[in-house]
């Protein structure tokens, strides 16, 4: 994933929250692309990957490698898989209570509000393997 993608699904994330200027930034990135690049996919002026699904996968990996950052006492990637393993299995037990929220509580931990975040993209694996995969990438 490319820095311009990263940073497209994270204004498209905050404008999704209903940040202010979030919103600037897409409505001015939709007049962008309708004024001068109307041929091509909205999604491809936009930085954004072309599916949905595709746009999930990103997110969710994308607030996994986060939540994984906050694991700063660590710094080999397989520990940090390790314990966000870990901290995966523990949020599992709290998700039933949480997924009708729209954010974690304020009672959630930095590491918890971004696997909330991460889980309301899409399933969450659970094995330090897959984990360590998706963190090397």
């Amino acid at each position: 994933m490319t820095q311009r993608q990263i940073d497209a699904i994270l204004r498209l994330d905050d404008f999704l929250a209903g940040d202010p200027a979030a919103t600037e930034d897409m409505r001015a990135a939709i007049w962008t692309w309708f004024d001068r690049d109307l041929h091509s996919r909205l999604e491809t002026a936009l930085g954004l990957p072309s599916t949905p699904g595709r746009l999930r996968l990103l997110l969710r990996n994308h607030y996994l490698s986060l939540a994984a950052d906050e694991l700063t006492n660590l710094t080999e990637d397989w520990q940090r898989a390790s314990v966000l393993a870990d901290e995966i299995k523990h949020f599992r037990r709290k998700w039933p209570a949480w997924k009708h929220l729209a954010d974690a509580p304020c009672s959630a931990t930095v590491v918890e509000r971004y696997l909330h975040r991460a889980t309301r993209y899409g399933s969450v694996p659970g094995s330090p393997q897959r984990l360590f995969e998706l963190l090397r990438k």
